[in-house]
């Protein structure tokens, strides 16, 4: 075992790098949960892969990246935060790029409707919010903060997902037919 000052150093640079990669996580889990309910009056290509569940994780899955991406990035914050437009501003045109492809030639109707206005949700809400959050939270209220928007994006996505909440097609409550 190390000694006392070996262990706190270790436990310092752990704490660094995940509060390095918290400000973009925080800023794309926003997005993530204005794209949820920019969703919900759009028409999905299909609702069993076209729902407010997955939107929830592939804004958890968006916001594991850009923070990953955001804490590699060097200079200071006004100067990251330039760079990082830029690489939402890629992120944004790869998703209109691949929902493009999608419903020209998977024949996916509808797919470039609903997934440019929730990829533009949450690309602009990172690479705006990103470096305010940088700039204005600090320690474990960060931490906390980011741990609260993980759970309230998969909540609110499981529990819109579960009633069906923004579905093409809602469902029936009518009777069975008579035997």
């Amino acid at each position: 075992m190390g000694d006392d000052g070996e262990m706190r150093g270790m436990s310092s640079g752990l704490v660094a790098h995940v509060h390095s990669r918290m400000p973009a996580f925080c800023g794309t889990a926003i997005g993530g949960l204005i794209a949820v309910f920019v969703g919900i009056p759009l028409t999905s290509p299909d609702d069993r892969i076209g729902n407010t569940g997955s939107v929830a994780i592939l804004s958890l899955f968006a916001a594991l990246i850009l923070s990953r991406i955001w804490s590699g990035l060097s200079g200071d914050v006004a100067e990251r935060g330039r760079k990082y437009y830029w690489i939402c501003t890629g992120m944004f045109v790869a998703a209109g790029v691949c929902a493009l492809f999608l419903e020209v030639f998977m024949d996916f109707s509808n797919t470039v409707r609903y997934v440019l206005p929730m990829s533009a949700a949450v690309s602009v809400a990172s690479a705006i919010l990103t470096p305010i959050i940088e700039r204005g939270l600090r320690g474990s209220a960060l931490l906390w903060f980011s741990i609260s928007l993980a759970i309230a994006l998969v909540g609110v996505g499981v529990i819109l997902t579960y009633f069906e909440v923004g579905f093409t097609e809602a469902r029936s409550l009518s009777l069975p037919p008579p035997p």
